[in-house]
């Protein structure tokens, strides 16, 4: 079969606690947590991908709930979009017949589905040397400051402030981002799965220090990270630390736009 052809192979869905099968494949767990009741040996899973699972607030937020399923998946696309590199790693173990495994009852409308949607959607990512800048004029991963403060006042209830003496935004009077001049990084707020992969996969462009580890706060290289992925990761951090109103007025403003 010529490479013009050549097919990926198929995806499937399944939930844990249905009794696995050779015609499974590859089975890859795609919850944040462990099926409740089941052991290693009764789950058969090849391979956990706990890294691009829908954070938990994401996922206490949506709690089956099929009335929210549309913003669920805006939502979880928007996470996926800040972690490439985990969507990446999962298509790599994608390369015999696999099948997505979920714990929900919701068999129609749960991350499974949504992922494979999404899959779908975003084609797999060509492998290339990374982007830099050069005076023959290469594209430009650079994020300036005055992006960064147009894309973080974007959002209600957000102003400026500072915190240890260095620019910062205040999401309500409360601590949302910062810049830190001495570790040369913008601080973002990520949910700890989410920090974890991106710190595993992206080092370039995310790191953490002494005083950050273990919190859900990630630094940044502003001269690393794409508009693409800031955009992701400062609207998770909103919806995460946002009040419900502020929520909403986010929303009702992107139904007006």
């Amino acid at each position: 079969m010529s490479a013009r052809t050549r097919r990926e192979p198929a995806l499937r869905m399944k939930r844990a606690y249905d009794a696995p099968a050779a015609s499974d494949g590859r089975r890859i767990l795609i919850d944040r947590l462990w099926p409740r009741g089941l052991t290693k040996a009764q789950a058969r899973i090849d391979h956990w991908a706990r890294a691009i699972a829908p954070s938990h607030a994401l996922r206490k937020w949506y709690a089956h709930d099929v009335s929210k399923w549309p913003e669920f998946r805006r939502r979880y696309f928007a996470e996926l979009d800040a972690n490439p590199d985990g969507v990446e790693a999962l298509r790599e173990q994608l390369g015999i017949p696999a099948t997505l495994i979920y714990g929900t009852r919701e068999i129609e409308r749960n991350n499974a589905t949504a992922l494979i949607e999404y899959l779908a959607r975003k084609p797999k990512r060509a492998r290339q040397a990374k982007t830099t800048v050069s005076a023959r004029g290469a594209e430009k991963r650079v994020v300036s400051w005055p992006e960064v403060r147009k894309l973080a006042l974007s959002f209600p209830g957000v102003g400026e402030g500072t915190s240890y003496g260095d620019p910062a935004f205040l999401l309500d009077g409360k601590f949302f981002s910062r810049f830190n001049a001495k570790e040369d990084g913008l601080v973002l707020y990520v949910e700890e799965g989410l920090r974890d992969a991106l710190l595993s996969e992206k080092p370039d462009v995310f790191f953490t220090t002494d005083h950050y580890r273990g919190y859900p706060l990630v630094l940044a290289r502003l001269p690393q990270i794409t508009r693409s992925e800031l955009t992701a990761l400062y609207e998770a951090a909103f919806r995460m630390r946002a009040k419900p109103k502020r929520i909403a007025e986010l929303d009702a403003k992107r139904a007006r736009a």
